[in-house]
C-alpha cells in the first residue's frame, strides 16, 4: 500500500486510500501554470473547463448562489470575508481560492474549513476518470472544487479568479454577483502590458444583469465602466456608490465610517490594515446585493465581530504575533509592496522592522521594495522553495545600495531564526511572495504547536 501523494501526506497520512492515490497521481501529472517560469507558453481558454464539467454532468448548475471575485490585489481577502459574512448569517458557504499558502486544501473551504476528506477524494476520483489529454491542473482542480460544493449542497459559492478573468476557469460558472477589486500591472506576458488591457481582461467576468462591485480607479475604472455599459451589467463603484473611511485605530481594530449600506454607519472591525477594510467594504457590498438588509442584523447591536478576523486568509497582511509584531504578506509587485510599507507605518508608527524577502522572477518590485526598506534596519534575502526566484545575491546588492544591512539566508526558516532574537524592540516582516509567506507560516505554526 502507498500513502497519499506527498502533497497531501499531512492531511491523509497513511490512511489506506488507494483509489484516492491513483486519482490524485493523475492530477499531479497535469500542467500546472502556477509553477511555470514567467514567459512560459500558456494554453488558456475556457474550452477545457467547459468540456470537463459537461463530462461530469454540469455540477456548476448546483452551487446555490454564486459570487465571483477578480482583481489584481485584494481578491482573496474579499472572497474570504464575503464567505465569513454569509456563514455568520446562517448560510452554508464555500470558497474556491488560489493559490494556497500552506495547505493545498485552503483552496476548497466550506464554512471556512477544509472540505471533508472523503468528499474531496470522491471528487478527485470522478475528475480523474474523465480527464482528456492537455487538461491542466487548474481546470481539474476547479472541477474538483465545484463537485465538492455541489455534493455538499452549499447555499453560497464564492469563486476567486486565478488569473485575469475573461478566460479563467471559474468564469464558466453562472453567477449572481461579482467584483473586480483593483487593477495593476501583473502577468503582463498573459494579460497585456497596459492597465487598460489588463482591466479589459478582468472585465471579461461581467455578464448581462449580474451586479458588479468595482474598486478600480482612473484608467481601469473607465474600462470597467465601458464594458459594464456595453454588456448591461449593473455597476456599483467603491468611492461613489458606497465607501468607507477610517476614523479611528485602537487595539480593537479599525473604526470605520460607512456610506451606502442600509442600517450601517459606523463599525469597529478587527483588522490592522486599510487594505483589509477596503476588501471588507467590497465584500459587504456583494453580500448586500445577495441578501439585502441582512448585514445590519449580523454586524450591529454590540455583536462580536471577531469572526471577521478569523475569516481572513493566511499570508495577506497576516499578523502572526502582536508584540513584537510579526507580519507575513505575499506582496510581490510595486503597488502591493508599497501598500505593505504604508500599512506597517500606519499600524505601528513607532516601530522599525527587520525584513525577510524573496521574490519570483519576472516581477516588478524594485520601487515597492524601496518603500519597504525605508522602515527596515536589517534584511535577509532568500531563495524561494518551489518557484524560480530572483537570485539572492542580486537582491543583496540591490538592498545594500540603500544602506540597509543585508545578508543571504539559505531559507526562510534560517532567516527567521537569525532575525527573531534581534527584532524584539521593533518588528519583523516576511514578504515578496506567497511562497515565502507559506514557508514562514509553516515555521511559525510548527513552533506554536511545539510550545
Amino acid at each position: 500500500m502507498r500513502c497519499a501523494n506527498a502533497l497531501f501526506v499531512p492531511f491523509f497520512g497513511a490512511i489506506e486510500m488507494t483509489r484516492f492515490d491513483e486519482a490524485f497521481d493523475r492530477l499531479t501529472g497535469l500542467t500546472n501554470w502556477e509553477m511555470k517560469k514567467p514567459g512560459s507558453r500558456h494554453r488558456i481558454d475556457l474550452s477545457g473547463t467547459l468540456d470537463l464539467l459537461e463530462r461530469l454532468g454540469n455540477p456548476e448548475r448546483d452551487l446555490g448562489l454564486v459570487a465571483q471575485v477578480a482583481g489584481s490585489k485584494g481578491k482573496g481577502t474579499t472572497t474570504a470575508l464575503l464567505r465569513g459574512l454569509a456563514t455568520r448569517s446562517g448560510m452554508r458557504s464555500a470558497t474556491y481560492m488560489s493559490p494556497h499558502v500552506v495547505d493545498p486544501r485552503e483552496r476548497i473551504l466550506v464554512d471556512g474549513e477544509p472540505v471533508d476528506e472523503d468528499v474531496f477524494a470522491d471528487a478527485v476520483s470522478r475528475v480523474a476518470e474523465v480527464l482528456i489529454p492537455d487538461q491542466t491542473w487548474y481546470e481539474a482542480y476547479t472541477a474538483v472544487a465545484i463537485l465538492c460544493f455541489a455534493a455538499l449542497e452549499v447555499d453560497l459559492t464564492v469563486l476567486e479568479v486565478g488569473l485575469g478573468g475573461r478566460l479563467d476557469s471559474t468564469t464558466v460558472v453562472p453567477k449572481d454577483v461579482c467584483a473586480i477589486t483593483s487593477i495593476e500591472l501583473e502577468h503582463t506576458h498573459v494579460l497585456g502590458d497596459t492597465i487598460a488591457a489588463i482591466a479589459r481582461e478582468k472585465a471579461g467576468i461581467l455578464r448581462p444583469g449580474v451586479p458588479c462591485m468595482s474598486g478600480c480607479i482612473d484608467e481601469a475604472d473607465a474600462v470597467i465602466t465601458e464594458v459594464a455599459r456595453e454588456c448591461g451589467a449593473p455597476l456599483r463603484r467603491l468611492g461613489s456608490d458606497f465607501d468607507f473611511c477610517i476614523v479611528g485605530r485602537s487595539d480593537r481594530g479599525l473604526e470605520l465610517e460607512l456610506r451606502g449600506f442600509e442600517g450601517l454607519e459606523r463599525l469597529v472591525v478587527p483588522f490592522r490594515a486599510t487594505v483589509q477594510a477596503r476588501s471588507f467594504t467590497l465584500a459587504l457590498a456583494m453580500f448586500e446585493s445577495l441578501r439585502p438588509g441582512v448585514a445590519a442584523e449580523i454586524l450591529t447591536d454590540g455583536r462580536d465581530l471577531d469572526f471577521l478576523r478569523r475569516a481572513l486568509p493566511p499570508g495577506r497582511f497576516d499578523v502572526v504575533q502582536e508584540d513584537p509584531p510579526i507580519v507575513v504578506d505575499g506582496a510581490h509587485t510595486d503597488a502591493s509592496l508599497a501598500t505593505i510599507a504604508s500599512e506597517l507605518a500606519a499600524a505601528w508608527p513607532d516601530r522599525r522592522f527587520d525584513l525577510v524577502f524573496g521574490i519570483a522572477e519576472g516581477k516588478r518590485f524594485e520601487r515597492g521594495l524601496g518603500e519597504v526598506l525605508k522602515l527596515v534596519d536589517r534584511a535577509r534575502v532568500v531563495p524561494l522553495s518551489g518557484k524560480t526566484s530572483v537570485e539572492p545575491a542580486e537582491l543583496q546588492r540591490m538592498i545594500a545600495s540603500t544602506g540597509v544591512e543585508v545578508r543571504i539566508a539559505s531559507s526562510v526558516a534560517e532567516a527567521l531564526e537569525d532575525l527573531e532574537p534581534v527584532a524584539r524592540d521593533g518588528g519583523l516582516c516576511v514578504t515578496g511572495s506567497l511562497y515565502a509567506a507559506g514557508d514562514a507560516l509553516r515555521v511559525l505554526r510548527a513552533r506554536t504547536l511545539s510550545q
